[in-house]
């Protein structure tokens, strides 16, 4: 089975749960892993359901493999478009090319790049310090950008 059928089959299904793939892999030792997220949260009865309509489709193919299915977490960079669309508003730490890591509120995304209006500088010494929006807003073209995360701010 490869992974443009794959991606084929989900894409009927995500549709009908308003959700969109974030990521599909295929193992060597055939574990199919789906990330699926939405413009609302997704929720685990779309994973179960996303899950058993694969199952369901690939019919006796499914025997060979192990479905996944799951939200792509707090933890993972974003690799979808709506994903930085459904962030904004929120708190996110760019990393660009260079390596330069740029925090702050994600104030619009595009195509073509991000708007970050950025926080201002914490005192290192103090950890307790909480994180204040500045006035500086920096724009960070798609192409220049290595990695995007949500920012969990506690």
């Amino acid at each position: 089975m490869d992974k443009q059928t794959i991606d084929s089959l989900l894409q009927k299904k995500l549709e009908e749960l308003d959700l969109f793939l974030v990521e599909l892999n295929i193992s060597a030792d055939n574990v199919i892993t789906v990330y699926a997220d939405g413009m609302e949260n997704i929720l685990v009865e779309h994973c179960t359901a996303i899950a058993r309509y694969l199952r369901s489709e690939l019919g006796e193919a499914a025997d060979n493999f192990e479905i996944t299915v799951s939200s792509p977490g707090l933890d993972r960079p974003f690799s979808h478009m709506n994903q930085y669309l459904k962030n904004v508003g929120k708190s996110v730490e760019v990393l660009t090319l260079e390596g330069n890591k740029i925090e702050g509120k994600l104030n619009q995304a595009s195509e073509n790049e991000v708007v970050i209006n950025l926080f201002k500088k914490r005192n290192p010494k103090n950890k307790a310090q909480k994180l204040e929006l500045s006035d500086q807003m920096v724009s960070v073209s798609m192409n220049n950008i290595k990695q995007t995360k949500k920012l969990i701010i506690i």
